[in-house]
Formats: C-alpha cells, structure tokens, sequence
C-alpha cells in the first residue's frame, strides 16, 4: 500500500479524540476538547483537540497538528514509527517501508546479529558475561554481542551497504568504532535497533562508549530497552531508573522487569517526559558513590514539573543493583528498591550534611533551593505537604518557602486579532470544497484573488487546474485563525453557492459604507461636486446589484 493511502487509512479509522484521551484526560467544550498540554507545563488548559477538523492545537507550545504528529511529539519517534504505532492501535497492517530509514535499521540489526554470533563462538567474551551472571536467555533476549579488536565490521558489511551508510551510523571511521567490547544493541520504543552501547573487557578507556547520533538514533529520545519494559511499567506505574547496562539487565533477568536505565549519560528532558507518560512514580537508583548522589539530585529537577512521585534509593549494602544482586540476591534487592525514600526527605539529609544550618549564608542557600523546587511542584497538595515538612526540618516559617504567584503576563494585556466575519465566511467556503459540497461550474468563473484566505484561494486554483484539493492544507491555516476554528468554529452544512453569495452580500455592503464615508468627508470639505457625484452613481449601482443579489 503506497505511503499517502497509509496515512489517509489511519486518519480516517482513528478517532482523534478517543485515541488523545486514551493518553491524557480530555474534557468537552462545545463540539471541541481541552486539556492541559503534554507538551509543555501549564496551570490553565490550551490545548484544544477538534473532532471535525481531526487536529490538536496548543495555544501555549503552539505545537498542532493530526494524530500522527501528536504520536510522534508524545512518544517521541519518528514518522514511520508514529505510523506503526498508530497501526498496531487500530490493528491496521502497515505494510509500507520508508526504504532509506528502514535500510538504516536493517543494517543495525545486521550488525547485531553479526556481533552476537561472534559472541557465542568466543570463549572469553562469554566468560566475562558469565562471571558478570549473564544468563543464556537474557543474551538471546537482548541480542547482546561482541566486537573483537580488529576492523571485522568493514570487512564484512562495506561491500553489501557501501562505506556511506556505516560511516552515517556511527559503525566505522578509520577504523571499527567498537573493539573489544560487548555489545548492547539499543532499542527503540517499537523495538528496531537504532544504535549500540560497548563495553570494553579489560583495561582500557573508554570503559563504555555508546553510538554517535545518527539518522535513527537521538540519544536524548531513547532510555536503554524502554522497549522491552514498557509493558511492565505501564501496569504497575512505577519506573525504577539505573545507570548501566549491567544493572538494567541484572535485574530484568531476575523478574524486576519496570526498569530502564540511562546511556552513560545524563537523564534528559525528553527521556523524563517519556517515561513520566508510563509511570506515576519514578525511582532513581544510581551508585551510591557521590557522583552517583549528585546525579540522582540533578535528575529530580526532571521529574518535579511532570506530576509524578519522585523517590531515591539510598543502599549501603553495595553501590549499584548489580552488585546487591550478585552479593545479596535480588530479594534484598527488591526490598532496598520498597524502601526508597521520598525525594525531599533524601534532600533534607544531604544539605544537613553538606551544609552547617545554624549559620544564616547556608541555610538561606538551602531555603532558596527548595523555593525554586517547590514553585515547580504542580499538585497543591503534594506542594502544601512538602512545605510543611521542609519548614519544621529546617526550622524556619512557612511563609518564606511559599512560592511566589508568577504573573503569566506582565502590562496590559494585548487583544489577539481574530478574522472578521468575511474571513470567517470564506474560512466555511473552504470547509465546504474540501468537503465536496460545490459543484465544478460555480467555481470556473471566480476571481479567487478577491479573497484574503490564502488556503481558499490556493484549493480554488487547483479545482480550476483539474486537480483536487488535500485536507492538510488546514495545517497551514494562518494564526489568526487558529483560536477561532478550535474554539469557536463549527461545520455547517450550508453549500459553497449560499456562502459564496453570502460573502458577495458582505462584500457589496462594506464598499457601499465605505462610499457613504467618502461622499460625507467631500460634502463636509465643500469639495468638487463631480467627485461626489461619481461617488452618488457608484453608489446607486451597487445598491441595484446588492438587491439582485438578495433575491
């Protein structure tokens, strides 16, 4: 099936608003939906989805658009991804390929398969996954690898793809990216390989090196097997968050399966906002050395907009879940992730120790950190509780850790300029083509330069060429016109002929107006009387025309 009949088959067999809401809680207004945008924090709903136009528009991102664009801003992924995933939704075979992104794929799941069938044949790679307490079924499940220490991936995959696309991938440079390393092949949310995490065995640095961005690889996008977790996540709403491959593989091993853990770098943004749309509470569980604390604080600032329970493990039996897994067993293990702590109160015992509180310069550095977290905290009564606690732990008032109300807007606020009622009717006369309620001949024979909506004049230019007009014009419509057709505007049934003389009637009356004005100033001004009296002619004329048109 080509690409543009997908795209039409999902639009037209989802519902917008029942597949929104299966994500984020919509509440009718009129014939249109609102809700507070998952796209940016707000306190105030602006984001409006339309059943009839089968778009979404937030007044505050300014992010609009239809179901796929929605699917590919709220999971982050592609287009084709957002595709498969509205596919697999609506149980609609996809069976369509982006040829250059899915060659990109395949040439990475190539390149797993190829390094995991070196791994089962060398001894050594196994040992160390083994000593590590890798078993069988996790290599297999998650395909993981190894890269011995020579170039053996150009010479196997340059003559079947060409140098271009492995050079694009982040696979070779002068020589191969990854050598004497176990491989971890990284999963997208829909479960293609779109790039790879190594690490080395034995000395050397860097201990782990991870994929270069690439044209299906964003590492700000994906948190490691995301893909294989999801589903566990999801039903539990809890989402426990390690650092390594090593403790994200340990424990999913060992049945603790709602884990994802970050790629040797900081958590981002994106990987937040992702994962806070699986889960309503989030366990950080880093090393418990000092860059592993510092790590957990800095990822907090993440989570505390997004509205979900925020709490940190605090282990002294060992640094990391693999190694409690290792020495312990994972039941410890598990019982150290049930008594992890609120985030506040891990918080409050840092800066106790970091900071000498009796002195006034730390703890208004401590009371100033906590203000600013706390004015980010959505829920007012996770905010009240937090306040409360944060004031009798510090021994200080209330009032000073009561976050101050942000004035959205600052001067006299502007009125935003909507159409005007010829705009509007011309915005219904597009509604109405691209509906099929026109007939060709009423068409043929008008100017359409006599309009001002750009989008009605373009469609009117294509039917007159012989061709038909697309609905994703609509996605062009200008900003004037946005808060009007989400808010206000409806779809009548009235034909494009009513309307078109409708836009005639209005059109006649604002130049009659316009030239009663005129006649007033020159009659006013004592001015030529010939000017006044072509005025008086024209204006007799339209009169006459006006009333044929009425008829």
């Amino acid at each position: 099936m080509p690409l543009k009949d997908v795209v039409e088959k999902i639009k037209e067999s989802i519902d917008i608003v029942e597949y929104i809401s299966s994500k984020i809680p919509l509440k009718r207004v009129g014939k249109n939906y609102k809700a507070l945008c998952p796209f940016h924090n707000e306190k105030t709903p602006s984001f409006y989805v339309s059943p009839h136009l089968k778009m979404f528009h937030c007044f505050g991102c300014g992010i609009s658009g239809d179901i796929i664009k929605f699917v590919q801003e709220y999971e982050k992924v592609s287009f084709v991804d957002a595709l498969k995933i509205l596919g697999e939704y609506a149980n609609i075979d996809i069976d369509f390929k982006d040829e250059e992104t899915d060659k990109y794929y395949r040439v990475n799941e190539d390149v797993a398969r190829f390094y995991h069938s070196i791994l089962l044949n060398d001894k050594n790679a196994l040992d160390y996954l083994k000593k590590r307490g890798m078993k069988d079924e996790t290599i297999e499940k998650f395909l993981i690898g190894f890269a011995p220490n020579k170039d053996i991936l150009s010479e196997k995959f340059e003559k079947i793809y060409g140098r271009d696309i492995l050079l694009k991938l982040g696979l070779v440079g002068e020589k191969d990216r990854f050598r004497n390393r176990i491989i971890f092949p990284i999963f997208t949310i829909s479960g293609r390989i779109a790039g790879f995490g190594g690490r080395i065995i034995g000395e050397g640095e860097p201990k782990y090196l991870n994929s270069p961005e690439s044209p299906v690889y964003s590492k700000r996008n994906i948190l490691y097997s995301l893909y294989h977790s999801k589903k566990s996540i999801g039903e539990k709403k809890e989402a426990v968050i390690v650092e390594g491959y090593f403790d994200y593989l340990s424990c999913f091993q060992e049945g603790i399966e709602n884990i994802v853990a970050t790629l040797g770098t900081a958590l981002t943004d994106n990987q937040s906002i992702i994962l806070s749309r699986y889960a309503n509470k989030i366990i950080l569980f880093f090393d418990m050395d000092e860059a592993g604390v510092m790590a957990s604080l800095r990822n907090i600032g993440l989570f505390i907009d997004k509205d979900v329970e925020i709490s940190i493990v605090s282990s002294k039996e060992a640094k990391d879940p693999d190694e409690i897994i290792q020495k312990y067993g994972v039941e410890t293990l598990k019982e150290i992730i049930k008594g992890s702590k609120d985030f506040i109160d891990t918080l409050i015992e840092k800066d106790k120790e970091r900071y000498d509180l009796k002195k006034p310069a730390h703890l208004s550095i401590v009371v100033k950190k906590f203000g600013e977290m706390l004015s980010k905290v959505q829920d007012p009564v996770k905010r009240e509780i937090y306040i409360e606690k944060i004031a009798r732990e510090l021994n200080v008032k209330r009032e000073i850790l009561t976050p101050n109300k942000i004035e959205n807007e600052k001067g006299t606020k502007i009125q935003k300029e909507g159409p005007n009622y010829l705009e509007k009717v011309e915005l219904s006369m597009l509604f109405s083509i691209l509906n099929g309620r026109y007939e060709p001949d009423q068409i043929k024979n008008i100017d359409e330069t006599e309009f001002t909506l750009v989008q009605l004049r373009e469609v009117l230019r294509l039917i007159k060429n012989g061709e038909k007009p697309e609905k994703d014009i609509l996605h062009r419509l200008p900003k004037k016109f946005e808060e009007y057709v989400f808010t206000q505007f409806s779809i009548s049934d009235e034909s494009f002929e009513n309307l078109y003389k409708r836009w005639r009637i209005k059109k006649i009356e604002e130049v009659m107006s316009e030239n009663s004005r005129k006649i007033k100033e020159l009659e006013k001004e004592g001015k030529d009387t010939g000017d006044i009296l072509r005025l008086q002619n024209e204006l007799l004329r339209l009169k006459y025309q006006l009333q044929k048109e009425v008829q």
